[in-house]
């Protein structure tokens, strides 16, 4: 009874269709609910951070933060550079010293 009132085949082609779909939409349902649940992670993540930072730091914000860095960056150089001098300098008394003794 092609084309007429009942069209067995054509209904169920449209309901399996229609299952598919659901079945489909159910699945993207369950990922949007698990990726808001891990956006909604992060976000609590990143505030904490943001938090911390500020207690430590005096600030949260990224580009303070990497000048801080940098700026001790700077210091720690600055400081290996000194005490490496300073080394340099004992070790020529010593040598002086030792050059007297056995001299």
């Amino acid at each position: 009874m092609a084309g007429g009132i009942v069209d067995r085949d054509r209904d169920l082609k449209v309901q399996a269709e229609l299952d598919r779909l659901r079945k489909e939409y159910e699945g993207l349902k369950e990922k949007r609910m698990r990726a808001q649940a891990e956006l909604d992670a992060v976000r609590k993540s990143l505030e904490d951070l943001k938090r911390k930072a500020q207690e430590n730091y005096g600030t949260s914000d990224l580009e303070e933060l990497k000048a801080l860095l940098e700026k001790w960056r700077s210091e720690n150089e600055r400081s290996v550079t000194e005490y490496r001098e300073h080394i340099e300098t004992i070790k020529e008394e010593l040598q002086k010293i030792e050059a007297r003794v056995n001299g």
